[in-house]
């Protein structure tokens, strides 16, 4: 429970540490930014505080996110490509010259 004081008249108001922040937001609309405004204020400014924080988190997770995405679809796709010249080759023997993979790429066997 969060305690907020009115020193006017003594007022004590308990707030549930698991009230919503939107369910927070309306209360603070009608009626406690009045009666608790250097409490609400503060409230405020630790949640962007809060708010910020997170957002650049989320931005920085994203990103490192994104970049492995890139890299891992590049692995991808080369192994992909690598696995259907395979195939074709394997498949049509006679009408291409035979290729292997190597280390540095393609190399062509039989052309020679």
């Amino acid at each position: 429970m969060t305690k907020l004081r009115f020193s006017e008249e003594d007022v004590v108001l308990c707030l549930s540490e698991k009230l919503e922040d939107k369910s927070l937001e309306t209360l603070i609309e009608l009626a406690l930014d009045t009666r608790f405004s250097n409490e609400c204020a503060a409230w405020k400014e630790r949640r962007k505080d809060i708010m910020q924080g997170f957002q650049e988190t989320l931005a920085e997770r994203q990103g490192a996110m994104y970049a492995k995405i890139e890299r891992d679809f590049e692995d991808i796709r080369v192994k992909i490509q690598e696995a259907v010249i395979v195939e074709v080759l394997e498949a049509f023997p006679l009408v291409l010259p035979i290729f292997y993979l190597s280390l540095g790429g393609l190399v062509c066997d039989g052309l020679n």
